[in-house]
C-alpha cells in the first residue's frame, strides 16, 4: 500500500499494551486483556496523539473490536481477502484486514478460495503487491469520496 516500517512512512502500535512471548490466541484470557477498557483507552490516547494519516487494522478480532468501520468488501481476485472501509472516531481513514497478510496462511486456513487459488499463496510477494496496491486505490476512492 506503499508504506513501509523500512523507510519510516508506516509505524505498528500493538492494540495489547502489555509485551508477550506467545501469539495473542495463545493466551487464555487475550481477548478480554485485549478490550479492557484500560488497553482500549491507551490505544485510543496513542492514536490521538500520533494522528496517522491512515489507520491500518489487521486480524478479524480487531477489526470487530475497533469501531468505525462502515463498509465491508472482498477482493474479486483475491475473495478470501475481506476487508473494511471507515474512520476512526478521531476522523482518520481506516482500513481493516480480516486477514494477516504476514502470517503463512493469512489466517484464512489451509484451503482454496472460490478462484481456486489456495490461501497460502496470498502470502506471496507477487500477490502482497497486488492486493495492496488494490486496497491503495480502493482507501483513495473511498475517502476522497468522504472526505470533499
Amino acid at each position: 500500500m506503499d508504506r513501509s516500517f523500512y523507510d519510516g512512512s508506516a509505524i505498528h502500535i500493538d492494540f495489547f499494551k502489555y509485551a508477550t512471548y506467545r501469539q495473542m490466541g495463545q493466551i487464555r484470557d487475550g481477548r478480554r486483556w485485549m478490550e479492557h477498557p484500560d488497553s482500549l483507552a491507551l490505544l485510543e490516547r496513542t492514536i490521538r496523539h500520533i494522528r496517522p494519516e491512515r489507520i491500518l487494522v489487521l486480524g478479524r478480532d480487531n477489526c470487530v473490536a475497533m469501531r468505525g468501520f462502515t463498509e465491508k468488501r472482498t477482493i474479486a481476485d483475491y475473495p478470501s481477502a475481506v476487508y473494511e472501509l471507515g474512520f476512526h472516531l478521531a476522523g482518520i481513514p481506516m482500513v481493516g484486514l480480516r486477514f494477516k497478510p504476514s502470517e503463512v496462511f493469512v489466517g484464512l486456513g489451509n484451503g482454496v478460495d472460490l478462484n481456486g487459488l489456495h490461501h497460502g499463496s496470498y502470502a506471496k510477494r507477487g500477490h502482497l503487491l497486488r492486493i495492496g496496491a488494490y486496497l491503495r486505490h480502493e482507501m483513495d476512492r473511498f475517502f476522497s469520496q468522504r472526505l470533499i
